[in-house]
C-alpha cells in the first residue's frame, strides 16, 4: 500500500514539476525511467485521434518529388492514409485496425492484406524500416514513443536533450527528448553502428500534434518530410475506414504472419 502511494505521490510530483517547466522555459532532466515516463505523460497531446492533408518532399535517387497524401489517425491502432495523383485520385493506399492490415497499389491493380505484424509493416514501409507494430506507428504520429524499463538515460548539455537508449533483438533504438518540452525531437534504429532508420519531429503545432516529421534511411540516401495542413482534430471515424476492400481486378497478395 505504502509503495503504490510512494509511486503515485512520484508521477504527481514529476508531473507537477513538468506544468511548471513548460511554464517557465526551464530544462527538467529526470533520473528515473519513471521519472520520464512521468514528464512525457505531462506533455502528451490530449488528441485521441485526427485526420490531415500531408505534404511530402522526396530526396533520394530519384531526384526530387513532391506529392500529397491524406491521413487518418485514431488512437491506439488505426491508421490509414492515402497517396494522391497530379489529377487528385488517389494511387495508393494503406490501412490497418491493429490487427489486419491492407495496402493496395491502384497504378499496378495490386492488393497486399495480412495480419499487422512488425515484419508486415516493415515489407510495406520500405522507407523506414524501423520494425514498429501498429501501435507504436500510431503513437509516433502523435509524437510519442514507448521508454522501456531496461532503457540508458542520459543528457546532452548542449543540445539540452534526454537520450534513451535500448535494445531491440539485433537493433539498437534511441529516442532524444527536449528537456523543456519534454516531446521527443528524434527516433533513431540502428544495427552495430549502422542506423538504418531516423525520425526528426521538426515541429509541433498548437494542440501538441507534430506538425512537421522528417524521415531518413542514410543506406540508401532516402529522405521524406511530412508536414501536415488542415488538421480536424477529434473527428468521429467510423472503424471500417481502417480496413480497405480490394479493387476490382486487383491482383491480391497475402502475407504471411511472419512477412
Amino acid at each position: 500500500m505504502m509503495q503504490g502511494f510512494r509511486v503515485r505521490a512520484l508521477f504527481v510530483a514529476a508531473a507537477t514539476t513538468a506544468a511548471c517547466a513548460h511554464l517557465s522555459g526551464a530544462a527538467v532532466v529526470p533520473t528515473t525511467i519513471a521519472e520520464l515516463r512521468a514528464l512525457i505523460a505531462a506533455a502528451r497531446t490530449p488528441v485521441s485521434s485526427y485526420t490531415a492533408e500531408v505534404r511530402l518532399t522526396y530526396f533520394g535517387g530519384k531526384g526530387r518529388m513532391r506529392g500529397t497524401a491524406t491521413l487518418a489517425v485514431s488512437r491506439p491502432t488505426s491508421l490509414r492514409y492515402e497517396v494522391m495523383g497530379p489529377h487528385g485520385a488517389a494511387i495508393a493506399a494503406f490501412a490497418t485496425n491493429g490487427a489486419e492490415l491492407q495496402a493496395a497499389d491502384l497504378a499496378a491493380s495490386r492488393f497486399v492484406y495480412g495480419p499487422a505484424t512488425r515484419e508486415n509493416l516493415d515489407e510495406l514501409f520500405t522507407i523506414a524500416p524501423m520494425h514498429l507494430g501498429a501501435a507504436e506507428w500510431v503513437s509516433l504520429l502523435f509524437g510519442e514513443v514507448a521508454i522501456p524499463d531496461e532503457a540508458q538515460l542520459a543528457y546532452d548539455d548542449h543540445a539540452g536533450r534526454i537520450l534513451a537508449s535500448w535494445a531491440d533483438g539485433s537493433q539498437k533504438r534511441r529516442v532524444e527528448i527536449d528537456a523543456r518540452s519534454h516531446r521527443v525531437a528524434r527516433a533513431t534504429v540502428a544495427v552495430g553502428a549502422q542506423v538504418l532508420t531516423e525520425v526528426e519531429v521538426r515541429d509541433w503545432d498548437e494542440r501538441g500534434l507534430p506538425a512537421s516529421l522528417e524521415i531518413r534511411v542514410p543506406a540508401t540516401g532516402d529522405d521524406v518530410e511530412m508536414k501536415l495542413r488542415d488538421v480536424a482534430y477529434e473527428p468521429t471515424l467510423d472503424p471500417a475506414l481502417f480496413v480497405l476492400e480490394p479493387p476490382r481486378g486487383a491482383k491480391l497478395e497475402h502475407l504471411g504472419a511472419g512477412g
